[in-house]
């Protein structure tokens, strides 16, 4: 039995630990996320050999890591990839497309295939995602991206204003001809969930 004088430095004690354990959830990081909303195929663009099919989805899994789920086809193969274009657009919000400015290009002419197909790229977790035999140049078939991310530690790596951003990206797949093989665009937004 615990005397009552106790109480007093017991119910202090208590309120001490909970201040501590209150202060080393506010002080641990908040990891910053990609959530991946939408990936389909671009329009207007001539002989775009790529489109998406069936509903894209995205879901939280674990510890804040979103999954992201989609399906396509490749209706043309082509012999060889000249380059490959990665055209970004940053946003405030996902709503009104006047809060948006072109942020740059990417342009891989040196064996952009390599370059796509690496499993550290920022898009790696997305390439690998694809269940079936996907390669570069990409051959005709239907192809299905399961539980796809982005890699967070190699796109901040990059020190590009991730947070609180929706970045609007573009892909092209050139031939040699100059022409587009196929092109697709995605949307994502970035931001801190508390585990």
């Amino acid at each position: 039995m615990c005397p009552l004088s106790m109480v007093p430095f017991l119910c202090l004690v208590v309120g001490l630990i909970a201040k501590v354990a209150m202060a080393r959830s506010f002080l641990a990081p908040i990891p910053l996320v990609a959530e991946i909303l939408n990936l389909k195929e671009c329009q207007g663009v001539p002989d775009n050999a790529m489109t998406f099919f069936g509903p894209n989805s995205s879901s939280m899994r674990g510890r804040g890591n979103y999954t992201f789920n989609a399906s396509f086809n490749i209706t043309r193969t082509v012999k060889r990839i000249s380059e490959i274009r990665v055209e970004m657009t940053r946003c405030r919000d996902v709503v009104s497309s006047n809060t948006c400015e072109h942020f740059g290009n990417w342009r891989f002419q040196s064996d952009p295939c390599k370059v796509w197909m690496d499993p550290v790229a920022p898009w790696g977790g997305l390439v690998k995602s694809i269940v079936e035999d996907y390669t570069c140049p990409t051959r005709v078939g239907t192809y299905h991206m399961r539980d796809a991310v982005l890699d967070m530690k190699v796109l901040q790596a990059l020190h590009l204003p991730l947070e609180g951003a929706v970045w609007q990206n573009k892909a092209f797949f050139l031939e040699s001809s100059g022409s587009t093989h196929y092109c697709f665009k995605g949307t994502t937004v970035f931001r801190r969930v508390r585990a």
